[in-house]
């Protein structure tokens, strides 16, 4: 039970951070530096995954204190500092506990969609090399694709060698 609290508590939180960004300048003073941060990197969600992952893990390595700690007990600052920085610092724990959450929940799905692209990509690397003969043109057209768009993925090397061996067939023949 406690676990779902502290997803909710969290979920607030995001919410919370995505309001404030909203209709604001660039540059938000409000926000402490790992808020911010973490907006900027939630921001590229939908057109870079892996940059956002990137990104969090570094939010992360800079403003992690210490062990995975639930949102209510997360530890002070030594004593004697003032309110203001322990409320910093709290913040700033809790936006570290949003951005593993993050990064659990998009490496699964990076992880689906990749499977995914890998059986759309090797679906169209079947339809080339059935009209290899045929049509070697539009054959040549498809690998190149594949290399153009997937060259720079990790997750897609073993499509794009395919591909480039594909071409190289071809270009022999």
């Amino acid at each position: 039970l406690r676990t779902y609290k502290d997803a909710i508590q969290l979920d607030k939180l995001d919410r919370k951070l995505q309001r404030q960004s909203r209709g604001s300048s660039a540059v938000n003073t409000v926000l402490l530096p790992a808020e911010q941060q973490y907006l900027d990197a939630t921001a590229l969600a939908t057109s870079s995954p892996e940059k956002v992952i990137s990104m969090l893990e570094s939010v992360v390595d800079l403003y992690d204190d210490g062990p995975p700690a639930d949102v209510k007990g997360i530890k002070p600052i030594a004593a004697g500092t003032k309110k203001s920085d322990r409320e910093s610092a709290d913040r700033t724990a809790k936006v570290v506990l949003l951005a593993k959450r993050r990064i659990e929940g998009l490496r699964t799905e990076l992880v689906k969609q990749h499977e995914q692209q890998i059986a759309a990509l090797n679906e169209r690397l079947t339809f080339a090399d059935a009209m290899a003969e045929s049509n070697p043109e539009r054959t040549a057209a498809i690998f190149r694709a594949i290399i153009n768009l997937h060259s720079d993925d990790a997750w897609a090397g073993k499509v794009v060698q395919k591909a480039r061996d594909g071409l190289n067939n071809l270009q022999k023949k």
